[in-house]
């Protein structure tokens, strides 16, 4: 009888250390998703940023070597 309950007592304690590590694996992994999205946002937000001055720039300063377009301002 008491082996019994000690075979059944070291199952309940497998059982539960698996759940605890699955459930430290998952917000561990949640975490490090929310990081990634948050930096992902940065570098997006950074990347919107020189977009926009790219395109201010290529306004008001045209190359010099770019062909001449035909009715435009520039030629």
């Amino acid at each position: 009888m008491t082996e019994i309950i000690g075979i059944a007592l070291i199952v309940v304690l497998i059982v539960v250390a698996s759940v605890v590590y699955l459930f430290v694996y998952y917000f561990r992994y949640r975490w490090q998703l929310r990081d990634v999205e948050q930096e992902n946002r940065r570098l997006l937000d950074q990347v919107m940023m020189l977009e926009r001055e790219n395109d201010l720039l290529r306004r008001t300063h045209p190359r010099r070597d770019a062909p001449l377009r035909i009715g435009s301002w520039e030629g």
